[in-house]
């Protein structure tokens, strides 16, 4: 009887190394593969998301939201995508003022803006 009593806890306790281990482990390396091989002529991008680093924002994050009552839930968003964008660098080949010269140059048009608007698409981190 004790030990069926025991059996949920058991089963949420082997969760544990999945949250704190192997999810920070696969997004921080999914991360740093997809942003490292992000790049156009003038325009790449450098990743370098610790898993550890990851891992203990997590864990923090976690013991947080259990004594808040899950009250710390948007603090720990933001702190986790702070943590991601910190860790990711833009590199630029040329003069960036150049780009915006040329920019304002041209017409800007808004259809492609407009287009992802009526079809629901964003692509964001």
């Amino acid at each position: 009887e004790t030990l069926i009593a025991l059996l949920p806890i058991a089963i949420a306790l082997s969760y544990l190394p999945f949250f704190f281990v192997l999810q920070p482990y696969a997004v921080s390396r999914l991360q740093n593969l997809v942003w490292n091989h992000t790049a156009s002529q003038h325009v790449g991008f450098e990743s370098r998301l610790r898993a550890s680093s990851l891992a203990w924002r997590m864990l923090k994050n976690f013991f947080f939201m259990v004594i808040t009552l899950g009250l710390y839930r948007p603090f720990a968003v933001v702190h986790t995508t702070r943590l991601r964008l910190e860790s990711t660098q833009v590199l630029v080949q040329g003069d960036v003022n150049q780009w915006l010269d040329t920019r304002s140059a041209t017409q800007a048009e808004a259809a492609g803006d407009a287009a992802g608007d009526v079809l629901g698409i964003d692509i964001g981190l």
